[in-house]
C-alpha cells in the first residue's frame, strides 16, 4: 500500500515538472513572438528615423559648403616720409598698386576699424582717401558689394612709399550669401532643395539669427505633421561692412 502511494506521488511530481516545463516554454515562445511582432513593428519606424538624420547631416555639410568662401586680408602702412599729404594741391587721397588677389568688392578700415571711402580704376589701381592716416586694413571678398566712389586724381605712391603685407586667405560665411540662400528659397525652392541634397519626399527649412537676435526664417513657420528633425549650425560672417559677427543657422526637415 505505501508502495503504491509512493509511486502515485512520483507520478504527479513528473506530470508536474512536465507541465512546469511546457509552461515554460510557451511562455518563451510567446515572449519571441510578441518580440519579433515589436521589431517588424519598430524596424521601419527607426530606419526612417535614421534615414531623416543622416539627410539632415547631408544638408548641413551641403550649406556649408555653399556659403563657405574665401576673405582676402591685408594691411597697409604709408611711409612717414611719403609725401601723400600734398597739402599744396590740396589733394585728400593717394593711389596704390591693387594686389592681384583682390577684384573689386573691396573695404578698406582704418587702424580703428572705421570704413574708409576709396575707389578703384581700371588700371588696378586703388585710391584711398586717408584723412592724414597712414594705416589701413583691406579686404576683399566676392560676397561684398562694392561700395567705391568716384575719386579724382590723387597722389600715386611709388612702392618705397608703403609697405602692403602679404595677401592672407581665410574661409568664412558672409551675410549677403546667407540672405541670397533665403531668397532662393522663396525664388526658387525645388532648385534649392535639389542643390542642398533635400530628397523629393521630405521638405525642409531655414532660419537664421544673427548676432543681435533678428531672424530671417523660411520654412520654420509651417504647421506639419509627425516628426520634425532640427539641427543648428554656430557661425562668424562677415558683413557687408566687414565686420565679424557671430550668429545661428537653424535647419528643419520632416
Amino acid at each position: 500500500m505505501k508502495k503504491s502511494i509512493r509511486l502515485y506521488k512520483m507520478s504527479q511530481l513528473l506530470k508536474s515538472k512536465r507541465g512546469s516545463h511546457v509552461g515554460m516554454i510557451l511562455s518563451f515562445v510567446v515572449f519571441v513572438t510578441f518580440l519579433f511582432f515589436v521589431l517588424t513593428v519598430l524596424n521601419p519606424i527607426i530606419k526612417q528615423q535614421e534615414s531623416k538624420q543622416t539627410e539632415l547631416d547631408l544638408i548641413k555639410n551641403n550649406l556649408k559648403d555653399s556659403l563657405s568662401s574665401n576673405l582676402y586680408s591685408s594691411s597697409l602702412k604709408v611711409d612717414d616720409a611719403a609725401n601723400y599729404l600734398d597739402k599744396n594741391n590740396k589733394k585728400t587721397c593717394f593711389a596704390i598698386d591693387l594686389p592681384a588677389e583682390f577684384g573689386d568688392n573691396i573695404v578698406v578700415k582704418d587702424v580703428d576699424n572705421q570704413l574708409v571711402n576709396f575707389g578703384t580704376t581700371p588700371a588696378r589701381n586703388l585710391k584711398i582717401v586717408h584723412g592724414e592716416k597712414k594705416f589701413f586694413k583691406i579686404f576683399y571678398a566676392e560676397s561684398f558689394v562694392v561700395n567705391s566712389i568716384l575719386l579724382d586724381q590723387c597722389v600715386k605712391l611709388d612702392e618705397e612709399d608703403y609697405t602692403l603685407s602679404s595677401v592672407r586667405t581665410s574661409e568664412y560665411f558672409f551675410e549677403e550669401d546667407i540672405k541670397n540662400i533665403l531668397n532662393e528659397y522663396v525664388g526658387n525652392y525645388s532648385f534649392l532643395k535639389n542643390e542642398l541634397g533635400v530628397s523629393e519626399e521630405n521638405e525642409f527649412g531655414i532660419n537664421f539669427i544673427n548676432k543681435t537676435g533678428g531672424e530671417i526664417s523660411q520654412g520654420f513657420d509651417t504647421q506639419v505633421a509627425g516628426n520634425i528633425y532640427i539641427d543648428e549650425i554656430l557661425i562668424q560672417y562677415y558683413d557687408v561692412e566687414a565686420n565679424i559677427k557671430s550668429g545661428v543657422i537653424k535647419l528643419r526637415i520632416w
